[in-house]
């Protein structure tokens, strides 16, 4: 927990970093940026036998525009390329795959791949303060305890890091 903190803590000051190098601020279509999580966000996992619900509050991601295109960074490192339909819409790419390596609980390790099902940003049109996003994951977990399957979904709402 405390790593992901320090993350999210990272990632908030290369946002803050980036956008004083820009127009000043954030436009229709601006993606790019740090996105935290409003109070009461969440994800549902649902690993068949066993299915809770994950708080996000507070936590977030990055958004970054390499070579023109756009990628989503979580604070475990996971990417995700963003393929923008209109200026306040873009859509993940459907298959594709992150692996994560951490520990559980006890210090075993734990892997875990992401495949993408689908992903869904839509900008606040009149001044991309905020984004919805609605997602949809698979995930495999690999441990010393054996394999096990998810699905992740959830439907939230983002505010842009200051």
């Amino acid at each position: 927990m405390r790593r992901q903190l320090a993350v999210l803590a990272l990632l908030v000051l290369v946002g803050l970093g980036t956008s004083c190098q820009g127009d000043g601020g954030a436009g229709a279509g601006d993606f790019p940026g740090v996105w935290q999580y409003q109070v009461g966000s969440f994800s549902f996992v649902n690993c068949f036998t066993l299915s809770r619900t994950v708080d996000l509050t507070r936590s977030g991601f990055q958004i970054v525009d390499q070579a023109g295109a756009l990628v989503r960074i979580n604070p475990d490192g996971c990417r995700f390329t963003l393929l923008r339909t209109t200026a306040t819409h873009a859509d993940g790419v459907a298959g594709e795959e992150c692996t994560v390596t951490s520990s559980d609980g006890l210090g075993n390790p734990l892997t875990t791949r992401y495949r993408l099902k689908s992903l869904v940003l839509e900008l606040r049109p009149d001044d991309a303060s905020q984004l919805h996003e609605v997602f949809f994951l698979d995930a495999e977990n690999t441990s010393t305890m054996g394999t096990y399957s998810c699905e992740i979904t959830g439907s939230n709402t983002l505010d842009r890091a200051p």
